[in-house]
């Protein structure tokens, strides 16, 4: 059972996550759009749902904290979990279906017309923008920059997994992306090959499985990071 406390405190930090400017400067159209599900959610269903949805993905992807210097990329990667991803498990007329659904069938105003969860490895870089090859569904999509958004820290060959937001026919980066290890780029590839292998490939499963490498990995920086991604790979 939730306390009240925990409800309202979890919900809240969530909902300052997203909206606070100070977190990733200017705020552009995208996080505005993000914003407007998140509260319009939060306005429907409650606070519940948050702490509930949290805690199931602190289970899955692993556990993180607001003093943790990685926690606004986390929590981003939360949100968009949250909004695009995770039914609703409500009794009223928006049960089984994702905030991002239920705000696409019932509101005007909304922006992004699709998305896209990953791994990616980035094939291209340019001025304007990147291309990324999505590793497990072998596609390539061109990203473009915010305006007031530079690529200056990621290079050519890296891997990192998240969402990607559609709106028209361009393509955003969220900002809740989960970059791995260089040391452990040759172990991600040899594992994902072999999921693709499998029958029965559940791509959240392997995407959760690569989120709780690398905080284990943030938690343990003195440790080569293959260790981790080996260990696991090879349950």
């Amino acid at each position: 059972m939730v306390s009240d406390n925990e409800i309202d405190q979890g919900s809240s930090n969530i909902i300052a996550v997203a909206i606070d400017d100070s977190l990733g400067g200017h705020k552009s159209s995208i996080e505005e759009a993000i914003e407007k599900i998140l509260l319009w959610a939060h306005s429907k269903i409650g606070a519940e749902q948050l702490v509930q949805a949290k805690e199931q993905f602190y289970w899955k992807t692993g556990k993180f904290f607001p003093d943790d210097i990685f926690y606004v990329n986390r929590i981003s990667y939360f949100i968009d979990y949250f909004i695009f991803e995770r039914p609703l498990e409500t009794s009223n007329q928006f049960s089984g279906k994702t905030p991002f659904e239920c705000y696409q069938d019932l509101k005007d105003d909304h922006q992004i017309q699709d998305f896209h969860h990953s791994v990616f490895s980035v094939h291209k870089i340019s001025d304007v923008g990147i291309i990324l090859k999505d590793m497990i569904h072998k596609t390539r999509y061109k990203i473009s920059a915010r305006s007031t958004e530079r690529f200056d820290g990621i290079l050519k060959n890296d891997i990192f997994q998240g969402f990607i937001y559609q709106i028209q026919d361009q393509y955003w980066l969220s900002r809740g992306l989960i970059f791995h290890p260089h040391k452990a780029y040759r172990s991600i590839r040899k594992s994902v090959k072999k999921e693709l292998k499998k029958e029965d490939l559940q791509v959240n499963i392997v995407l959760q499985k690569l989120a709780r490498q690398q905080l284990r990995h943030l938690r343990h920086e003195h440790v080569n990071p293959r260790v981790f991604y080996l260990e696991e790979s090879a349950s």
